[in-house]
């Protein structure tokens, strides 16, 4: 895993039939609609260069506890983090439209200054 490999995970989101708990989302744009949807993950952490984060990706994580978003997001669509109420959600500043909706549930946000 460490050399750079792609890492294929089933829809429980799990390699090698370990659960995964921290995930790094690098490369592409865009976190596609659901993408994490129902997962056990408690760290998400996303790279620089994505934009955008689709509706529900992040959907009923409730084990979800920290989230890292670059400057360079600028989209977040509704209900990307419906069901994680014990999330922090930290976003490093940009400009950026949120879709009304996108944090549901009241997970807390903290905007950093770059």
């Amino acid at each position: 895993m460490s050399n750079g490999e792609d890492i294929v995970l089933n829809s429980s989101l799990s390699y090698e039939g370990e659960t995964l708990e921290t995930v790094e989302v690098l490369g592409g744009e865009i976190i596609p609609n659901r993408a994490f949807a129902d997962s056990s993950i408690i760290v998400i952490k996303v790279s620089e260069g994505i934009t955008e984060i689709g509706e529900g990706a992040f959907l009923n994580c409730n084990k979800l506890e920290y989230v890292v978003l670059p400057s360079t997001i600028r989209a977040i669509a509704a209900g990307a983090f419906s069901g994680c109420k014990k999330c922090l959600i930290e976003i490093h500043q940009a400009e950026r439209e949120f879709s009304e909706g996108w944090n549901p549930d009241g997970a807390q946000v903290e905007f950093i200054e770059k």
